[in-house]
């Protein structure tokens, strides 16, 4: 039996591996697992406010369109004052030349 001399160098368990190398790809990893995890919570906040969005549009949708037809109506009734109104005019002479009173 021959015993290993004490300056050769000792062999490399972590398969040809530094300390340095191990280190960073640990740190690397932990950084991808952090953005990953953001990532998904970032993705169920758009996913939850997209729904709770269409689910208040759905809700008001009825409204929306109650209040379109009432200021449809409003519209109306305001077009017929108004044409009321220019019919209770007074007839302005049509041969004066400055109908508004100079002062």
């Amino acid at each position: 039996m021959e015993q290993p001399s004490p300056t050769a160098e000792p062999s490399q368990s972590s398969g040809g591996m530094s300390s340095g190398t191990k280190t960073i790809l640990w740190v690397v990893g932990g950084c991808l697992i952090l953005l990953l995890i953001i990532g998904v919570a970032i993705s169920g906040f758009i996913w939850w406010g997209a729904r709770k969005v269409k689910k208040e549009f759905d809700k008001s949708q009825p409204k929306i369109e109650q209040w379109s037809k009432d200021m449809q109506k409003q519209s109306e009734e305001m077009q017929k004052q108004v044409e009321q109104m220019q019919k209770n005019l007074p007839a302005v002479p049509e041969n004066t030349e400055n109908p508004v009173p100079v002062q």
